[in-house]
């Protein structure tokens, strides 16, 4: 078998395991339907469940690792570029120019992965 379907069904079968007992388990409560409260309260109804089917679920899990790790990675580049452009200036500098435009982008980018 080629390597990268190795790691990639490895990868996909422990995000399986991971949402089956990590994250299922423990919402499994909040997924319940009680028709008698929906049919008493209707503006408390779930209209989100379907979202939460195993398929569905299971087909998206080999993609739960790219998100941390994309954070972490834009997080330190983010963290590497600050330092390299702030490093060798004094204490009451302020950044203009280029720099200020590559330290908003940077900056931009890394919140969104953050969030």
């Amino acid at each position: 078998m080629n390597f990268w379907l190795t790691i990639f069904l490895v990868n996909w079968i422990i995000n399986i395991l991971a949402i089956e007992f990590l994250s299922l388990r423990k919402i499994q409560n909040a997924l319940k339907v009680d028709e008698a409260r929906d049919s008493k309260y209707p503006a408390f109804r779930r209209l989100d469940l379907f979202w939460f089917n195993r398929p569905f679920l299971y087909l998206t899990c080999h993609l739960s690792l790219i998100g941390p790790i994309l954070t972490l990675a834009s997080l330190g580049m983010g963290g590497i570029v600050g330092y390299l452009l702030t490093a060798f200036e004094g204490e009451n500098y302020t950044i203009k120019g280029v720099r200020y435009f590559i330290m908003r982008a940077v900056s931009y980018k890394s919140s969104i992965f953050a969030l």
